[in-house]
């Protein structure tokens, strides 16, 4: 009786249709994301974010992001803390007023070092996307993160960066908010 039951409940799973592979696109079929130029500009661009700072150094937070818009150009985005912000935990409950003007000083200095880097990273990425039409845009953004009891002052939550790539570097202009 026990196996006329065990075959009865499993007589659903043969009558499952197969399911078909044929709409499956391989590595063969289309570049594989690993060789895109967008890939190589997103992977340099996350490897000088992340020697910002030295001794304080920044927490990247979302690597890099880029994405091809045709007609309008590349959006480069990330997101990182300027520094590796302390967090309260069992051990360090609270955050002392001398910790959180450290931490906001090295912020201030890692954003020096990191608008000079974007600098750097916007025409590395303006470079390297040839494939992308001269008059089309190059916007580099990068997003800051901030603990809620962070003095944000002087401190902007965001950097962009964009310009054509026939512009250059001097055709760039830089927005903070």
């Amino acid at each position: 009786m026990k196996i006329a039951t065990t075959l009865i409940l499993m007589a659903p799973l043969w009558a499952q249709i197969p399911v078909r592979s044929a709409n499956v696109v391989t590595t063969g079929d289309r570049q594989s994301s690993a060789q895109s130029p967008l890939h190589e500009v997103e992977k340099r661009l996350d490897a000088k974010l992340s020697i910002i700072g030295g001794a304080d150094p920044v927490d990247v937070v979302g690597y890099t992001r880029a994405l091809y818009l045709e007609g309008y150009g590349t959006v480069l985005t990330a997101e990182m803390d300027l520094v590796r912000t302390p967090v309260p935990t069992p051990f360090h409950q609270t955050i002392s007023p001398a910790e959180k003007t450290t931490v906001h000083q090295h912020k201030v200095t890692n954003l020096a070092q990191l608008k000079k880097t974007m600098q750097e990273m916007w025409q590395d990425a303006a470079a390297n996307l040839t494939s992308q039409p001269d008059n089309e845009q190059v916007v580099l953004a990068v997003r800051l993160f901030y603990r809620s009891w962070e003095d944000m002052t002087g401190l902007p939550e965001q950097i962009v960066m964009k310009g054509t790539r026939k512009g250059g570097l001097a055709g760039v202009q830089t927005e903070e908010k």
